[in-house]
């Protein structure tokens, strides 16, 4: 994957709680790339989800803002890739003015998975139609593997 010539940095982080600070930062909680799933949930899997919390995060080489639609979307071991939420229209923008800061945005969702398969998932970010980061999940039946401590 190449990133737009505008991009001087972007990543999509999975997280178990992210808290929104007064100054605007975000605080990122014990990042997780594995949850487990119970082996016969009540209720039924299809209806009970795994949540959790997706930040992603774009900075630009420009300081001015500029005006773009970012999609989270979620791909399954099978390759069914499926939206997560609708699109954002987002505008960037430098968090210091003056100074050659980047422009930029986060985004925050929290999310849940409804774990129809098990394994390997990917939380992919487009932005403009354009593929610009991943991070991996893996969903684990509590009876493939023990959940460790």
């Amino acid at each position: 994957m190449t990133l737009p010539s505008s991009i001087i940095g972007a990543f999509v982080l999975v997280a178990e709680k992210v808290l929104l600070e007064a100054d605007g930062v975000p605080s990122i909680i014990r990042i997780a790339d594995v949850f487990y799933v119970p082996p016969m949930p009540d209720p039924p899997v299809e209806r009970a989800p795994i949540f959790m919390y997706i930040v992603a995060s774009v900075r630009f080489k420009a300081t001015e803002s500029t005006e773009h639609v970012l999609q989270l979307q979620l791909v399954r071991p099978s390759g069914e890739t499926k939206p997560i939420g609708n699109p954002n229209v987002l505008k960037s923008q430098p968090r210091v003015t003056g100074l050659g800061v980047p422009a930029g945005f986060n985004v925050i969702s929290t999310v849940g998975v409804l774990p129809k398969e098990s394994g390997v998932h990917y939380i992919v970010a487009m932005m403009d139609g354009e593929e610009i980061a991943r991070t991996v999940i893996t969903l684990v039946t509590e009876k493939d593997g023990p959940k460790s401590e």
